[in-house]
């Protein structure tokens, strides 16, 4: 890590900014350390202490000492506050408010406001502040970056479903590379719910309507101003509803009556989870494991059910072409957790087997058009022996 502090007799181009992070949920520290200590930030330091600190990036709707920001205006002290829902502290001239999940270009534009306020005043007075950390060309296609959407609106619990789906993944061993065409790691979609739910989001959508889900157990209601299912199903029923195949016919029809249920969850929440449950390390009958991933876009890892290897493949999808065999053989893991993983994302729209591209085995980069999160992560996994699996 670089340096803490540097005396304010260097220029701005020489000194850093030192950032110290408080109160943070364990989601958005572990984001937020990951993107400064990257080679994606220039000119920033991580303060190991407040009292080091140029600005404070604290969430405010944390419990925490707000005794540090009592004298913090008209002082060389800044803060960017995270907030949720409502906030009680206000905008002023040292302290500036976020809204989670946070946003790249907003929380780029307020440090690069603190850095011009604090290097502003030099021995000449004249100084020029250094350009953004980010470039605004870059900026402008990484605004909605997915390293951020990452860093969801966490509950004072910090919920975080970390490798809750891993018993989902299933068990099947490892196809051979000239037994492609394995009907063991083939699912037929159209039998499964997520497939359905697919369906369902897309219709609401198109038509701007609510949409009812009729089944023979029940039905699932889906409300598209509050993109989210709604169901009366325990959690039985559920289970079975997800993960078997479906043996009565189901009806998507739109509706304009507002169902009432006890369980309501998030549309891509739900697609995932039935997605994971119903893959138990399968793929689409017509995905070729042999041609290249295209990746889309990442998945909000915060929210959703996770299963080990999942951020490392992705990873390496957003960074080389490669086809799913492959990415199994390069990382070194059973391939039904490269399987999975396409399944749900696919069932997101998040990626795609591209059957154009040549079917070889060499690592090929993709498009500089990588999002910041995956050249994040590729930058952190580099840190942890990556490198060997890739090289």
């Amino acid at each position: 890590m670089k340096a803490l502090f540097k005396t304010d007799q260097k220029t701005a181009q020489e000194r850093n900014l030192n950032i110290f992070l408080l109160n943070l949920d364990q989601t958005t520290e572990k984001t937020l350390t990951y993107y400064f200590d990257s080679s994606l930030c220039a000119s920033i330091s991580l303060a190991n202490s407040y009292i080091t600190a140029d600005l404070y990036i604290i969430d405010c709707q944390r419990k925490f000492d707000s005794s540090i920001l009592k004298n913090i205006n008209n002082s060389r002290i800044f803060a960017v506050l995270l907030y949720a829902n409502n906030c009680d502290f206000k905008d002023s001239e040292n302290i500036a408010l976020l809204k989670k999940p946070i946003d790249i270009a907003t929380l780029e534009s307020k440090i690069s406001h603190v850095k011009k306020q604090l290097f502003s005043q030099t021995q000449n007075n004249v100084i020029t502040p250094k350009k953004s950390m980010i470039e605004p060309k870059s900026l402008n296609k990484i605004k909605n970056s997915q390293l951020f959407r990452a860093v969801s609106d966490e509950t004072e619990q910090d919920f975080h479903p970390m490798y809750t789906g891993q018993k989902y993944v299933g068990a099947n061993a490892n196809v051979d590379k000239n037994n492609s065409k394995s009907k063991k790691i083939f699912i037929t979609i159209e039998d499964y719910l997520f497939y359905h739910l697919q369906k369902c989001k897309c219709m609401a959508t198109t038509i701007q309507s609510n949409v009812l889900i009729k089944h023979s157990l029940g039905n699932i209601f889906y409300n598209l101003k509050e993109q989210t299912f709604n169901h009366s199903f325990n959690e039985c029923q559920l289970k079975y509803l997800q993960s078997s195949p479906i043996k009565h016919s189901i009806e998507i029809i739109p509706t304009s009556i507002d169902v009432t249920s006890t369980t309501s969850e998030n549309d891509n929440n739900f697609i995932w989870k039935s997605a994971i449950q119903a893959s138990k390390g399968r793929i689409p009958k017509s995905i070729d494991i042999h041609s290249a991933v295209k990746i889309k876009s990442w998945p909000n890892f915060s929210q959703l059910q996770m299963f080990d290897y999942a951020v490392r493949i992705v990873a390496v999808w957003s960074k080389y072409r490669l086809s799913l065999y492959d990415t199994a053989e390069r990382l070194q893991i059973p391939q039904r957790y490269v399987f999975t993983l396409y399944c749900a994302m696919n069932s997101l729209g998040q990626v795609k087997v591209d059957n154009k591209l040549t079917q070889n085995h060499s690592i090929k980069a993709s498009s500089n058009k990588t999002s910041l999160f995956a050249k994040v992560l590729s930058h952190m996994f580099a840190k942890k022996s990556m490198g060997k699996y890739l090289s």
